[in-house]
């Protein structure tokens, strides 16, 4: 898949081509059907409430972003709209439970060299299947292997942040490494940089990295890989 088709897949995914978002089932491996993620399109930005609720949920889980600060309805928006709907490298979803009560979200970044990154990860509502943000990793990983030409899925999640580790593991992933932070702070802006140097660290917090092959995908997952055209 080139380029090209690949930003008039995900274009076409959010809606922008006139149409509403794709929606995506959410399944475990006998296929039934635990939950959907609806791909955001630009409909949610004449929807107030709903950009409120975004909002509040990521200012109470700020701590898990490598960047952090109070997110306002106002800067939400511009994030979705400047950020989601006009970036062709990333998408994001709700997170539906079974019966279409939303219970968060989910996303991924296309990087270069078909790797990807599932991210923008966060549960504002308990509610639905206890695997349901596990089996969501699994299917965006699926549609960036299958429908999006990817080779490579990676993740990154604070080593404190226990249940994303967790979900992280159970997916599949292994940790390929963990990574020193420098904290910064400054204008309500607080900010954990990954050290790739001797710079020493200032936090007790890292980071860990995951990483998981189409190759290793296809033997762990075969019944929701059958249910994609796998491109070549």
């Amino acid at each position: 898949m080139g380029p090209d088709e690949r930003t008039e897949t995900v274009r076409a995914m959010k809606g922008l081509n006139g149409g509403k978002g794709a929606v995506f089932p959410i399944r475990l491996d006998d296929m039934s059907v635990v939950g959907y993620m609806r791909a955001i399109d630009a409909s949610i930005l004449d929807d107030g409430d709903l950009i409120a609720r975004m909002a509040e949920a990521r200012t109470r889980y700020k701590t898990c972003f490598l960047t952090q600060f109070d997110v306002t309805p106002r800067n939400k928006r511009e994030w979705l709209e400047n950020d989601i709907l006009e970036n062709d490298r990333r998408l994001l979803f709700l997170v539906e439970a079974g019966d279409h009560t939303i219970v968060g979200q989910d996303g991924f970044t296309l990087l270069d060299g078909g790797v990807f990154s599932l991210d923008g990860t966060m549960r504002w509502l308990k509610y639905g299947h206890r695997d349901l943000y596990v089996r969501c990793g699994v299917e965006r990983a699926a549609i960036c292997f299958f429908q999006l030409g990817g080779r490579l899925s990676t993740t990154e999640v604070f080593k404190d942040n226990v249940p994303n580790v967790k979900n992280s593991l159970k997916m599949g992933f292994s940790v390929i490494k963990e990574h020193r932070l420098f904290l910064s702070e400054g204008d309500g802006l607080l900010r954990y940089e990954k050290i790739d140097d001797g710079t020493p660290s200032n936090t007790d917090r890292t980071l860990l990295s995951f990483a998981m092959t189409r190759e290793f995908f296809i033997k762990r997952y075969p019944e929701i890989t059958a249910s994609f055209e796998v491109l070549p």
